[in-house]
């Protein structure tokens, strides 16, 4: 099971939050709660986090600050702002973090689903395309291999072939 962030430092957005996912994702995402950028970045890790749904503004470190944070350590995350504020400067510091997406409050449920559902999608082609890198790499380090002990053994042959022709050399 994957696990969403949730971080908001209103209560009651992030109980709305998280009760949406858990209706709508059950079996899918488990839910992790912080209630501040510090804890966001802290939980998202300790957690195993795939996707990350923050506020922007929060107490001490801010969403934006806290999705730096994150993607830092986990390139391939999904980083997702539900926020307020609808201010070009806070879009802009969003796309330099590579969010996913940047839904204002208050949004719908069908906004938060699709956006999760798109946030999950990605996910499971990621996980598959590791799967499919691990299979195609695997055959290569054997063929390599081969080559290598062919290699050597052909080696050993023109040595063995050379000898016998001219004698031992000096």
């Amino acid at each position: 099971m994957s696990r969403v962030l949730v971080a908001d430092d209103e209560p009651i957005e992030r109980m709305i939050v998280a009760r949406t996912i858990k209706k709508y994702f059950s079996g899918q995402l488990e839910v992790v709660e912080a209630v501040n950028g510090r804890e966001a970045a802290k939980f998202f890790t300790e957690k195993d986090c795939q996707i990350a749904l923050l506020d922007i503004e929060m107490p001490g470190v801010n969403g934006l600050e806290a999705a730096g944070q994150i993607r830092e350590k986990n390139r391939d995350c999904s980083i997702i702002f539900l926020t307020a504020f609808d201010e070009f400067n806070y879009a802009k510091r969003a796309i330099s973090v590579h969010a996913l997406d940047y839904l204002l409050k208050p949004g719908t449920e069908e906004e938060l689903v699709t956006v999760l559902e798109e946030a999950i999608r990605l996910l499971n082609e990621r996980t598959d395309g590791l799967r499919e890198d691990r299979k195609e790499i695997l055959p290569k380090k054997q063929e390599k291999k081969k080559i290598a002990l062919y290699s050597f053994h052909y080696f050993i042959f023109i040595k063995a072939s050379f000898r016998l022709r001219f004698g031992p050399c000096m």
